[in-house]
């Protein structure tokens, strides 16, 4: 079951430990919680009944933080498989949820996915696997990007740690946005990138990649 513990201020102990109750908890296993920014979503894995896999993912809202949770969702076919998606973690701006998965389209074993979406009143699209170093052909699960800061914070067994598992952080991509209308062009200079050879993609505001394999030269332009 899922489980609130409050305190008043950040320096005082937690305490008035409650069970959030038949609204939120069921006979299944009801784990991994991460709360939004604003306290009103909570994100958690689960097994019950109504599922598309062995774990799903699902939310529960509340009008304020300080209200009772009341409304539990099935996140539905986009965001769950019929593999077990588990381990939520939504970030800081309610835009991204970072989750484990066995599903198909991974490197093995469990994958970190990631769903974003253009506000934190939006839906979220499809999830695709994180890049950059951060999934491997080990196990990479418990994503934490709730920490803020452009750091995503997992667990690996991957080859060359310290221990049967280790913790790892992986930095978030640096992003450059800006408009064109249509018929438009642009010139794109970038600079403090790590040198010749900087790989750099393209995407709309749909975070729909458009094009891929762009590289820098030795003056940062793109080329």
């Amino acid at each position: 079951d899922l489980y609130m513990a409050t305190r008043v201020t950040t320096s005082d102990p937690f305490a008035d430990v409650v069970n959030l109750g038949p609204a939120v908890n069921t006979t299944g296993n009801d784990t991994n919680p991460s709360i939004s920014a604003d306290d009103r979503s909570l994100y958690f894995n689960s097994n019950r009944s109504d599922g598309l896999g062995g774990m799903d993912l699902y939310v529960a809202t509340r009008a304020t933080a300080s209200d009772s949770f009341i409304s539990v969702q099935n996140l539905g076919p986009v965001i769950n498989s019929s593999s077990s998606d588990a381990r939520p973690s939504i970030s800081n701006d309610g835009r991204a949820l970072y989750f484990q998965s066995d599903r198909s389209g991974g490197l093995g074993g469990q994958d970190i996915f990631v769903a974003t979406r253009t506000s934190p009143a939006g839906v979220f699209g499809e999830p695709r696997l994180v890049g950059g170093d951060v999934n491997t052909p080990n196990n990479d699960l418990a994503p934490d990007a709730g920490s803020g800061g452009g750091v995503l914070w997992f667990e690996s067994d991957r080859p060359g740690g310290a221990g049967s598992a280790d913790l790892y952080q992986a930095s978030d991509t640096d992003w450059y946005r800006f408009t064109l209308a249509g018929g438009q062009s642009v010139s794109v200079t970038l600079s403090n990138l790590a040198g010749q050879g900087t790989l750099v993609f393209l995407y709309d505001s749909d975070l729909n990649r458009l094009a891929r394999g762009v590289t820098t030269d030795t003056s940062d332009q793109v080329i």
